[in-house]
């Protein structure tokens, strides 16, 4: 069937306000520096990433327990503008109550570290630092590592190796009868290893319970826990974004969103979307959500109609509601005042 945003289904954010969100209390808004590049929520917990200035004032990884005032963890990238701009945090996950992200840094080299924190102890804690030529030698070979992903007691990365082409010392030498990627792991944040070869990368999703991982191929496979295989899948065409929640995953490409049942290798139902870019933000109690230039749309699978919010970004659903950024503002949204048409 084909899906469209009829004005009748727009939920317009100031209306959300006027029903009482907008009061500026902690349990329901919290105010930060500047606009926040990255968001992910889990609960009654959300973590933002929040940029730099690069006129004194680092990055940040701001979290917020509704009801309870923020903690705020600052980064050393992003300070000023010394280097070649390669540092930043570009990669953020939530798990619960703990928060994992990944800085980059570097001069001629790529320096890639991935720290952790919770909201009852907030100090950074490294989990693992690497190196590669990848900065201003532009020079892919060495050690990288990427794709974090967490919800529910679940974090976890990819890592892998680049062989060197070019004998800067990085890695071991590139070999016509050898992968140039090699030494790929899956790996929680705690140090365990769930995974290892070609099917370790790159982890794309977690409900905490499995993971999802899209591989260099492009073919879909999902895997527990303990790293055992339970479902694969062959490359979706066209494939921007994909999600799931226990049993139902959802695909989406520039022009549909269609949802599955696992294990079955053919979707259950197709929406029709007009052919636009859209970022896949999350799935949660059978609704996904879809952002698009500062627009936020939320389509309930079960039966297409949806619910639209204006000048909102990175939401994030969870049981109790939607969290999403407002400019400089974290809001939040109770799901009972969310109607759908």
């Amino acid at each position: 069937m084909r899906f469209s945003w009829p004005a009748s289904l727009s939920v317009a954010l100031g209306a959300a306000l006027a029903l009482g969100f907008g009061s500026g209390t902690a349990s329901i808004s919290v105010t930060l520096r500047a606009p926040p590049a990255l968001v992910r929520a889990d609960g009654d917990v959300v973590a933002a990433a929040v940029p730099g200035d690069r006129k004194g004032h680092c990055a940040q990884i701001v979290l917020w327990r509704r009801g309870h005032a923020p903690v705020t963890i600052t980064t050393i990238v992003e300070c000023d503008n010394d280097g070649v701009g390669l540092d930043s945090v570009d990669e953020l996950a939530l798990a619960g109550r703990t928060v994992a992200w990944q800085e980059s840094n570097g001069g001629n080299n790529l320096e890639l570290s991935i720290s952790k924190a919770t909201l009852a102890k907030p100090k950074e804690q490294e989990v693992s630092y690497v190196e590669n030529g990848g900065g201003a030698a532009d020079d892919p070979a060495g050690d990288w590592t990427g794709s974090l992903v967490g919800h529910g007691g679940l974090v976890a990365y990819a890592s892998w190796s680049q062989c060197d082409a070019v004998g800067g010392g990085y890695a071991r030498t590139c070999s016509s009868d050898r992968s140039d990627v090699y030494a790929q792991r899956l790996v929680r944040v705690d140090g365990r290893v769930l995974l290892s070869g070609a099917d370790a990368v790159y982890p794309v999703w977690t409900d905490g319970h499995a993971i999802l991982v899209r591989h260099a191929d492009r073919t879909l496979a999902l895997v527990d826990s303990a790293g055992r295989e339970l479902w694969r899948h062959s490359p979706v065409r066209g494939l921007v974004g994909v999600a799931f929640q226990g049993s139902q995953l959802v695909t989406l490409t520039r022009s549909a969103l269609a949802v599955w049942k696992l294990p079955a290798n053919a979707p259950r139902r197709v929406f029709r979307l007009s052919s636009s870019r859209r970022v896949l933000e999350d799935l949660d109690g059978g609704l996904a959500v879809l952002g698009s230039h500062g627009t936020t749309h939320l389509i309930r699978l079960s039966d297409g109609r949806g619910a639209t919010f204006a000048h909102v970004a990175h939401a994030q659903l969870e049981p109790e509601g939607l969290f999403f950024s407002d400019g400089r503002t974290l809001r939040f949204v109770p799901r009972a005042r969310i109607h759908f048409g």
